[in-house]
């Protein structure tokens, strides 16, 4: 991808393209983009089978301990599947929002940088200074809208799950002649795990959903018109 994109941006028009596009927005998709589909994706990916493998296993053992768990897993499996599409139809746009805002930062570093002597000899110090923060305020805020969605996602998560525990709680406690210790010991153990195991699938699944939105923009630069 990486390949394809160099060569679409050497052979791309400059006067339509080039002289158009500000330069930190392709420094951008060739860095920072391209470092999300290389770590990101590859780590969210992995642990979406691991996660899986996990729920799974938590679900087996609560449903071999006590099998009327199961008629809760489908609510439980629904209400976060709910939870996930709503969280990623706007934390995509979020995603989207922060690479945009993150371009303009890139370019004044771009333009500030080989232009030092004419700007300290303009006197212009105080203006780039002030543009670069500017730019930083903005990517900042967005990447705090971001890490705020991913916070309500966790905690609404845990209150879904949540709910599930207090469930099998309650349940063994109004039928505790029904169950042994190490039993109630074992299923409340893995119905942490459980918690745990399902924030952590949707986590990573909405994470590698949101870390598409890269490859969509890295995508977009193999596809610039040939001169």
């Amino acid at each position: 991808l990486h390949k394809d994109m160099i060569l679409s941006l050497i052979r791309a028009p400059i006067s339509t393209f080039h002289e158009t596009i500000p330069k930190g927005q392709i420094f951008n998709r060739l860095s920072k983009e391209i470092n999300n589909m290389d770590d990101w994706c590859s780590r969210e990916f992995v642990g979406i089978i691991t996660g899986c493998i996990s729920l799974i296993t938590c679900i087996s053992v609560c449903a071999f301990y006590q099998p009327l768990c199961v008629l809760f897993i489908p609510i439980l499996g629904v209400l976060g599947y709910k939870v996930a599409i709503f969280y990623v139809r706007c934390s995509r746009e979020i995603r989207r929002m922060e690479g945009i805002l993150r371009s303009p930062v890139l370019n004044v570093v771009n333009e500030s940088i080989p232009g030092t002597i004419t700007i300290r000899a303009f006197h212009y110090e105080n203006q780039y200074r002030e543009l670069f923060f500017d730019k930083i305020d903005d990517q900042t805020k967005i990447s705090l809208i971001s890490m705020g969605t991913s916070q309500w996602f966790d905690i609404t998560l845990d209150f879904i799950s949540f709910s599930f525990i207090s469930f099998l709680m309650i349940f063994t406690m109004m039928f505790k002649e029904r169950f042994a210790s190490n039993s109630i010991g074992i299923l409340l153990t893995y119905c942490i795990n459980l918690q745990n195991g399902l924030v952590h699938a949707l986590h990573v699944a909405t994470g590698f959903e949101n870390s598409m939105v890269s490859l969509e923009r890295c995508l977009h630069y193999t596809k610039c018109p040939s001169e």
